[in-house]
């Protein structure tokens, strides 16, 4: 996703910038462990576990990370030097609005497989059959099914393709 300060604050108004700057293609994750240096941590709120508890670890490995407004304090004990901290209510909701905002600036068909058997073998067969056509395919990662896990693929959209399959 190209992320810059205009398009932040035009799907996330009430966003801050906390350090850092935006003038890259920005990838992002929700896992602390597993996250890569280019990425963006997205802390979530689950019912046992706030992301923002590894916000450190994932700063220390990470480009940088969405921070709660009520979280804030938590970057008192961590190194944000050359991160980028982006300040909002709720990292899980700007992050799906980021996304849906991203989606809408493509036009080309994107084709969701539903159900409970068979995706990811019917999204291997379609990819397969669209790259015979001759024709540029942007196929999701994995098998995330979740609403995150649809943003998380979104993100990665760009105008290079002619399709996308999830």
């Amino acid at each position: 996703m190209r992320l810059d300060e205009v398009f932040l604050k035009k799907v996330v108004p009430h966003s801050e910038i906390f350090s850092g700057t935006l003038a890259d293609d920005i990838t992002f994750s929700l896992d602390s462990r597993t996250i890569n240096k280019d990425e963006l941590f997205i802390p979530i709120k689950g019912e046992r576990v706030d992301g923002h508890d590894f916000l450190q670890q994932a700063l220390q490995k990470a480009k940088g990370a969405f921070v709660a407004f009520s979280k804030k304090t938590l970057l008192d004990a961590c190194d944000t030097k050359n991160k980028i901290i982006i300040l909002v209510e709720n990292p899980e909701q700007a992050f799906i609005d980021l996304a849906t905002a991203w989606r809408v600036q493509f036009t080309y068909p994107l084709i969701g497989i539903t159900g409970s058997i068979g995706k990811t073998s019917t999204k291997t067969l379609l990819t397969r059959i669209i790259e015979q056509a001759e024709k540029k395919v942007f196929t999701a990662h994995g098998n995330q099914n979740t609403l995150l896990g649809i943003a998380l693929n979104i993100a990665h959209l760009t105008s290079e393709y002619e399709m996308a399959v999830r």
